[in-house]
């Protein structure tokens, strides 16, 4: 007859490699749902409402340098206006189309390449929480390995 009664009763009777590999399992499940449900911002960014406008470059920037940024300026309600562009390899006076933010403030400006794409997305979160899952099984696994018992070898 098994001590104790219920869950409890049926956890205590498993081996110690075994309830070490239940917790893991348990820990790991109890992160994912976590991250599933306060972590909004973990694997993705809030979307940004923008809108596409054209700009010319006034600053271009050598794709040599690190972090090159380039200065552009756009018309934005009738008032021209200067942003920081994070491209390089531009001529000056080239035309492009960029992205600008709709709550875009009056101080300094960041825009980006309207032809590019930010990767912030639905299927980012889906498949950072995938791999998560993933890297808690991993762990779970490893707890298995350290917490097994020993076999004895035999030797002829």
């Amino acid at each position: 007859m098994r001590s104790g009664s219920g869950l409890l009763g049926e956890v205590s009777s498993l081996s110690a490699s075994v309830r070490g590999v239940l917790l893991a399992a348990v820990v790991g499940f109890a992160v994912l749902i976590a991250a599933g449900l306060f972590g909004d911002g973990l694997f993705a960014g809030p979307e940004v409402a923008e809108r596409v406008v054209a700009a010319k470059v006034v600053e271009p920037s050598s794709c040599t340098e690190p972090d090159a940024t380039e200065k552009v300026t756009f018309t934005d309600g009738g008032k021209k206006r200067e942003a920081t562009l994070s491209a390089c390899g531009h001529e000056k006076g080239e035309s492009l189309r960029v992205a600008v933010p709709t709550e875009a403030g009056p101080g300094g400006l960041t825009v980006r390449s309207a032809e590019s794409h930010t990767g912030l997305d639905g299927a980012r979160r889906s498949i950072g929480l995938g791999l998560m899952g993933l890297a808690c099984a991993g762990g779970g696994f490893y707890a298995w390995l350290v917490t097994r018992a020993q076999r004895p070898v035999k030797v002829s």
